[in-house]
Parts: C-alpha cells; sequence; structure tokens
C-alpha cells in the first residue's frame, strides 16, 4: 500500500464522522504497523544487498593478493581488508537490528525506534565507507612518499587530489544512501506522521 493512500485514509477517518464509511484509528495503525513492517523488510534486503558487493569487492582484492608480497604491501592489504569487513559488519549489524523483536510491538513506538536504527545504520554505513577510502587515499601517499621522497612535484598533487576525492566521495556517499536508503526512512516517517494525525 502506498504512503499517499494511508495518509488520505487518515484525513478521511479524521474529517468525517460517520463509522460506516470510514475506517477506525484501530484499523489505520494496523495499516500503518503493517506498512513499517513491509518498509522494514525492504530495507533489510538493500542491506543484505550491499553486504553481497562488499563481499565481492573482499573475495577479488584478496585473491588480487595471494602471492609472496614485501611486508609493507602485505600489511596495507591487511588493513583495507580488515576496513572492508568492518565494513560489511556494519550492515549485517544494521539488517540483523531491523529484525529485532523490539521493533514490534505498539506502532508509534515501533516507528520511532526503527526510525533510529535506520539513521544510525545509515551514519555508521557512511562513516565505514570513508574510514575504507580515507585507508586508500593515505596508502596511495604513502606509497607516492616512499617512490618519490620530499619530491613536492608528486607529493603536493598527491595529497591535493586526495583531498578532493575524500570530498567528492563524502558528498556522494551522502546522495546514495539518500537515494538507496533515505525513501525507507521517510517512508516510516509518513507512517509515524500518519498515527499521529493530519
Amino acid at each position: 500500500m502506498e504512503d499517499e493512500t494511508l495518509e488520505q485514509l487518515w484525513r478521511r477517518e479524521s474529517s468525517e464522522g460517520d463509522a460506516s464509511t470510514t475506517l477506525s484509528r484501530e484499523d489505520l495503525m494496523d495499516m500503518v504497523t503493517v506498512r513499517a513492517r513491509e518498509t522494514r523488510t525492504s530495507m533489510q534486503r538493500r542491506l543484505r544487498r550491499e553486504i553481497g558487493y562488499y563481499l565481492t569487492i573482499l573475495a577479488l582484492f584478496v585473491s588480487a593478493f595471494v602471492r609472496p608480497l614485501r611486508p609493507g604491501m602485505l600489511l596495507a592489504a591487511g588493513a583495507l581488508g580488515i576496513v572492508l569487513i568492518g565494513i560489511v559488519a556494519t550492515l549485517h549489524r544494521g539488517s540483523k537490528r531491523l529484525g529485532a523483536p523490539d521493533l514490534d510491538g505498539s506502532a508509534e513506538a515501533a516507528i520511532r525506534r526503527t526510525l533510529r536504527v535506520v539513521d544510525g545504520t545509515m551514519r555508521s554505513y557512511l562513516i565505514a565507507y570513508m574510514l575504507c577510502l580515507g585507508l586508500c587515499v593515505a596508502m596511495l601517499l604513502a606509497l607516492v612518499v616512499l617512490r618519490h621522497p620530499g619530491d613536492p612535484l608528486w607529493i603536493v598533487p598527491t595529497l591535493v587530489g586526495g583531498a578532493l576525492a575524500l570530498v567528492w566521495a563524502y558528498r556522494s556517499g551522502r546522495v546514495y544512501l539518500e537515494h538507496h536508503f533515505g525513501r525507507y526512512r521517510d517512508g516510516l516517517a509518513r507512517c509515524l506522521a500518519g498515527l499521529e494525525g493530519p
């Protein structure tokens, strides 16, 4: 059921007093609760899909380094692998949290708790994503410094380019989250508004 339909039904219930032509508040609460549960399930599927993406990246990353390496490169590869695992763990925790029993119960309280989980998952995802990219930039800068020690013609452009890349990544990451996950949060917010009245 679309969120707009819920809003229309709520207004109809609020503006008309004839019980024979309107839905009761209990019926509306049941509809909103079902809609909120569907939203949580949809977001869980999306999070699992994101986990699949990162596991694929991690598998390709590990397979690319299955050969003798210098200790420095091995350490860098291990650090990046740990960050990728951290992203997967963050998404997995958010997915499990959306299915937790304490998100059931009274409609309004459940939706408020779910909104907090969704916001926290989006925030944690962005932080983990930026840590991963920040580590990549740091590794690139360290490689340039090792190969061209004290040479500003290499170090300065790499530093500036890395900083610009992080700014772009942060902004694009927020846009990505809003596009793929913001609609779930907005849908829950509309469900909550439906419970609170017009």
